[in-house]
Formats: structure tokens, C-alpha cells, sequence
């Protein structure tokens, strides 16, 4: 059983371990035990990194990847935005 001052490293442990794979969502879980050890005293098994981020809400998941905005797919963007017109060029006026 875990005494008050251990709680207390265990739950700041935890913090750490949400935290840290929020701000670098990018690491895997075998990283943050790692990154982990190095800080603590004793080891911090994958199995509780695991658990504690599925706790928390953060599953397996990749985060999504965005197109590059070169000078191309900016001229594509806007074309598209562009596209051909359906209203008027009056409405056009008092709009901008």
C-alpha cells in the first residue's frame, strides 16, 4: 500500500506522463518510460504509461496529417475558393 508521500510521486507521475504525451504527440509509448527513468528513482513499467494515458483519454491514435502549403496547393486552394461565380457582380459590391 502506497503511503500519503508515495500517492503524492505517483500522482505527480502521472501528470507527467499525460502531459508530456500531449505536448510531443508524436512519441511513442515505449519513449516515455524512458524519459521517465531518467528523472525517478525506480522504473516506470510501459504497462502503467499505457494505462494511464487510456485513463486519461488518449488512445492509439495518429494525429492527422495536413497538406503542405507550397505555391501550388496555395494556388489550388485558391481557385477553388475562387471557383466560377453564381451571384452577381452588384452583390459582390456590397458584400466587400
Amino acid at each position: 500500500m502506497l503511503t500519503g508521500e508515495d500517492q503524492e510521486d505517483q500522482a505527480t507521475e502521472d501528470e507527467y506522463i499525460v502531459l508530456s504525451s500531449k505536448r510531443s504527440r508524436y512519441k511513442t509509448i515505449p519513449q516515455l518510460p524512458e524519459e521517465l527513468d531518467a528523472t525517478t528513482e525506480k522504473p516506470v513499467p510501459m504497462t502503467t504509461v499505457k494505462w494511464q494515458l487510456r485513463s486519461a483519454g488518449l488512445k492509439g491514435c495518429v494525429p492527422v496529417k495536413k497538406p503542405l502549403l507550397c505555391a501550388v496547393n496555395k494556388k489550388k486552394r485558391f481557385l477553388w475558393a475562387k471557383g466560377p461565380p453564381t451571384l452577381d457582380q452588384r452583390f459582390w459590391e456590397k458584400a466587400v
